[in-house]
């Protein structure tokens, strides 16, 4: 029920409780003209004393209301900045993510339509794992890319590393975002938490990723639906 009906109902009902004593002081003592200021003074005590404890109760349980939903705006508030707290920990991580993504795997040789070297970068293997690069039979650049993301030293494996420790922090920042316990998200997180669930697949071809991390990238939420586009 909202404010204004509420309100309505209140008073509704206090009209019909004040209907409700004069129809209860006419069957007992009816209603005639009186010159008397004592009769009319017994007549107003009688009014006011049975109306007054309920509207100061009345009010009193507005004051109680009017508090309760002062909370609850402080509360929807220090939620909010949290929530918007967490989105731009989350753009900044995605940056650095994109960053990462476009460093630089090495060439390879193409043939169509004329012979030249292509660049390859970490995103190229994004693609490459999620079209199931390991079951289906590694090309050679991306079992080349695996191992150097495994050696020492590597410019590539620094910048796996960078996205394997961008995923973990970005898994466990969203896990504390105030509408976890709803199951519910703004439609932007959910953008970018969809596509930083596409890594997984290369990531776990790497290697070294937590388990708790994949299974909270591969929950339904993030891999059943499409990621709207952020407006």
């Amino acid at each position: 029920m909202n404010t204004d009906r509420q309100a309505a109902f209140i008073a509704a009902a206090l009209l019909l409780l004040m209907l409700l004593i004069l129809l209860l002081y006419n069957s007992q003592f009816g209603f005639t003209a009186s010159d008397s200021k004592a009769d009319w003074g017994t007549f107003g005590d009688y009014f006011g004393g049975i109306l007054n404890p309920v509207i100061g109760m009345l009010g009193f349980i507005g004051i109680l209301r009017s508090l309760r939903m002062q909370q609850l705006q402080l509360n929807t508030m220090k939620r909010d900045k949290v929530a918007d707290e967490v989105l731009e920990a989350v753009k900044d991580m995605d940056k650095r993510l994109n960053e990462s993504l476009a460093s630089s795997v090495g060439f390879v040789r193409t043939n169509s339509p004329i012979p030249r070297d292509t660049e390859l970068f970490v995103s190229h293997m994004v693609a490459e794992a999620l079209r199931g690069a390991k079951t289906t039979g590694d090309p050679q650049s991306y079992s080349d890319f695996i191992t150097m993301c495994n050696e020492t030293g590597s410019v590539v494996g620094v910048a796996v590393s960078e996205i394997r420790a961008l995923l973990v922090q970005m898994a466990d920042l969203v896990s504390h975002h105030p509408t976890q316990s709803m199951n519910e998200y703004s439609p932007v997180l959910f953008y970018y938490v969809n596509k930083a669930a596409r890594l997984i697949p290369m990531m776990k071809d790497v290697g070294g990723i937590p388990e708790t991390t994949v299974a909270f990238y591969k929950q339904e939420r993030w891999t059943s639906h499409q990621a709207p586009t952020p407006g």
